[in-house]
């Protein structure tokens, strides 16, 4: 499309539960998809690695969430990965919680229950999914604490070697 490597600045990914799977050989329907305790599951780290490897520019997870009542452990283990990525030194900018708001279902009137807020009732009021506001909070301070502690050993570093 006539791009040139100069106007790539960041990398976004998505990453959700299902994104890891077994293709069939003669299908790309998926034959099953990959829970992270099956030993062929690749960690966020590895992957954000691999981009990171093969494009050299900083990274941010663009989407990320999934449903109901594993939303705060899903939240957990991301900010576990990125943490694992910031400490091998591949710098993650951000990440995205998607969709932040719950939704009817693309394909029917299901309550996805995906956001941080619920459905809005009859006068646009939210309920929040308390869980996951928790765990958002202690993500956000363990990534702000490491970045803090990353900039402090490279301050230091810096100032040993002048």
């Amino acid at each position: 499309m006539g791009g040139q490597e100069k106007y790539l600045d960041i990398i976004g990914v998505n990453y959700y539960p299902n994104n890891q799977w077994l293709c069939g050989e003669t299908s790309f329907h998926p034959e099953r998809w990959l829970e992270i305790s099956d030993p062929q599951y690749r960690p966020l780290s590895s992957l954000l690695r691999e981009v990171y490897e093969r494009y050299h520019r900083p990274l941010f997870i663009a989407e990320t969430g999934t449903e109901s009542n594993a939303r705060a452990d899903w939240l957990r283990y991301i900010g576990s990965e990125v943490r694992q990525a910031l400490d091998e030194g591949i710098p993650i900018e951000g990440i995205c919680l998607y969709p932040i708001v719950d939704f009817p279902g693309w394909d029917d009137d299901r309550h996805c229950e995906t956001g941080l807020w619920g459905l809005a009732d009859e006068h646009g009021h939210r309920e929040i999914h308390h869980p996951l506001a928790k765990e958002l909070v202690i993500q956000q301070i363990a990534i702000e604490e490491m970045r803090s502690s990353l900039s402090a050993n490279l301050e230091f570093s810096q100032s040993a070697v002048a």
